[in-house]
């Protein structure tokens, strides 16, 4: 069972690595949102496979701690993505793709507004 736990756990590893850098690259906000999803997919595997074994090592809690780690990620990841997204519909001031930053393209333009004569 954790065999194919972390069989499955390969590819959104690779897949959310490319995904993240095409996102920085091309400044896309969904492409983003799907990297972290990869990223949510493959340690949701790693801490089931960890309760998985922990139960088989005899803790019985094991799983049950997995399961609530594994919502606790679910919950933060839902948090951050829905303020990102009730942010980018009420019209905040734009930020990077991961959102931890104002975009720095919005000082570039009010320094090049402030150059112009008008």
């Amino acid at each position: 069972m954790v065999g194919a736990m972390l069989l499955t756990a390969a590819p959104p590893v690779y897949l959310g690595r490319v995904k993240f850098n095409l996102a920085q690259a091309l400044h896309d906000k969904v492409l983003y949102a799907d990297a972290d999803m990869n990223k949510a997919d493959w340690m949701t595997t790693g801490a089931a496979a960890i309760g998985v074994l922990g139960i088989g090592a005899g803790l019985w809690w094991a799983d049950y701690a997995a399961a609530i780690l594994i919502s606790i990620s679910i919950l933060r990841d839902g948090v951050r993505n829905f303020r990102g997204a009730v942010g980018a519909l009420i019209d905040t001031q734009a930020h990077t793709v991961d959102d931890s930053a104002p975009d720095p393209l919005n000082r570039r333009i009010d320094i090049y507004l402030k150059g112009l004569p008008w």
